[in-house]
């Protein structure tokens, strides 16, 4: 793949909140040469082409365009954003039926145009849709994943890295499972500047009843944020920028996106949330971390979930195609 890869390429489907947070957050990091952003709504993707061409007077050259599927040819990374957003009180999953019509529509196209493209799954609920993106496709695995828990994973971080008055870059907590009510943190391997969290906890009056409230925190946020401003953009267009970061510059930095397992953790048939290797290639590996038992449990309980909803959708794989 890396060598039918270009970045200079790269489309956004779906330019709501989050997709126009996202090319924002991509214009400003120079790492893209042509960006083409498509909607529906082909006036508010020409709206948001000519605003980003302005801003980008102001950072580095690139072809920023408003168009459609024929326009994403020979791209490197096809960003999908586009569904129905997520409302007030509403679970993700029940967003499921909905953004799979949405996301097949999609897919016929870019399989259509970009048959080579590494395609990111942004749209809600991710783990979900990225395994169906991936059934429907049948792309090579290594070339589908979603934003899964990388946001998460940051959220987490902000939080303990203010509780403890720390640079959150010092954080290494992770978020895991799937983006959504069963997430879960994996504080076995958790730590702070090289310490283990529970024994840094413990020199600093941190009891597990006070990082259990951070972890609600994380797994609540999204409510509160749509219930105050009617949707979460920032925080998920910089992770996406930090997952394509790792992509055009071939970083192969661990991130939690959602990728599918083949035997990691036990589990086969399902994407999940979990540190994987990220590069120019797309999902190099599924990092197998020593769970403790309640991690195990966590991982099970996300799984089982995600499980039950693939089968009421009939999300099959692409050898069960007809």
């Amino acid at each position: 793949m890396e060598q039918n890869f270009s970045p200079a390429k790269c489309a956004i489907v779906g330019c709501g909140a989050v997709g126009a947070s996202i090319a924002f957050s991509l214009v400003q990091s120079g790492m893209m040469a042509k960006l083409v952003l498509i909607d529906v709504n082909k006036e508010k993707a020409k709206g948001e082409a000519m605003d980003l061409n302005h801003a980008m007077t102001f950072s580095h050259p690139q072809i920023i365009l408003a168009g459609d599927y024929p326009d994403i040819t020979d791209c490197g990374l096809v960003i999908i954003c586009a569904g129905l957003a997520q409302k007030e009180g509403q679970k993700r999953t029940e967003l499921v039926a909905s953004n799979l019509k949405i996301l097949y529509s999609i897919l016929d196209s870019v399989k259509q145009y970009a048959p080579r493209s590494i395609v990111m799954i942004v749209t809600n609920p991710v783990d979900i849709l990225t395994y169906a993106a991936l059934c429907y496709t049948g792309f090579p695995p290594s070339r589908i994943l979603g934003t899964g828990t990388v946001l998460d994973t940051g959220r987490y971080r902000f939080l303990l890295g203010t509780h403890f008055g720390l640079d959150n870059r010092n954080i290494h907590a992770i978020i895991a499972g799937e983006h959504g009510d069963n997430e879960f943190p994996i504080l076995s391997s958790a730590g702070i500047a090289g310490v283990d969290l529970t024994r840094y906890c413990y020199k600093n009056n941190c009891d597990m009843c006070t990082l259990n409230e951070l972890f609600a925190g994380v797994r609540d946020s999204a409510y509160e944020i749509i219930a105050a401003k009617g949707a979460t953009c920032y925080g998920i267009a910089m992770a996406v920028k930090r997952i394509v970061s790792s992509i055009i510059r071939n970083e192969k930095s661990v991130l939690t996106v959602s990728s599918l397992l083949r035997g990691e953790y036990g589990y086969h048939g399902v994407c999940a949330s979990l540190p994987a290797v990220v590069s120019r290639s797309g999902v190099e590996k599924v990092i197998v971390l020593d769970l403790d038992e309640n991690e195990k449990l966590g991982l099970q309980k996300a799984i089982q979930a995600m499980k039950e909803i693939i089968d009421e959708n009939d999300i099959r794989p692409f050898s069960e195609h007809k």
